[in-house]
């Protein structure tokens, strides 16, 4: 297994979304899943980092989806990443999705989520980016 420096990225980035959603960078994990997001009720880690780098100590579900940095996930990854998504949101869980740097994998994951809910392409765009 490849070792990941998460001390290239000091501080945790993280932003609230909607209805208990969370995306940020891989900073919340590097020997437990961070306390500031555990006060805050997350209890479920979605990462979509390629190769497995977490320890998310302290969570109730993690979840690991690996995706190339630099691509997108397959079609597979997010609608098994949507449907689980609904799922713990329907639970009433609160969830942190992330990638290296929450932009690009991240995002595209939240994408797919908004258009499954009925948002159009853009729609899910400009909310995710507000």
């Amino acid at each position: 297994m490849k070792k990941i420096d998460h001390q290239q990225i000091k501080e945790l980035k993280y932003n609230y979304i909607a209805n208990g959603i969370y995306i940020g960078s891989n900073q919340c994990c590097q020997t437990h899943f961070d306390s500031e997001l555990l006060k805050k009720g997350i209890e479920v880690d979605i990462s979509l980092e390629e190769i497995r780098i977490d320890a998310p100590f302290g969570v109730q579900f993690y979840i690991w989806l690996p995706v190339k940095k630099g691509m997108a996930p397959s079609n597979d990854q997010l609608q098994f990443g949507t449907t689980i998504l609904e799922k713990f949101i329907a639970l009433k869980k609160k969830v942190y999705i992330h990638c290296e740097n929450g932009h690009g994998r991240t995002s595209t994951l939240l994408a797919a989520y908004f258009i499954y809910k009925g948002k159009t392409i853009d729609e899910a765009i400009k909310f995710i980016k507000t």
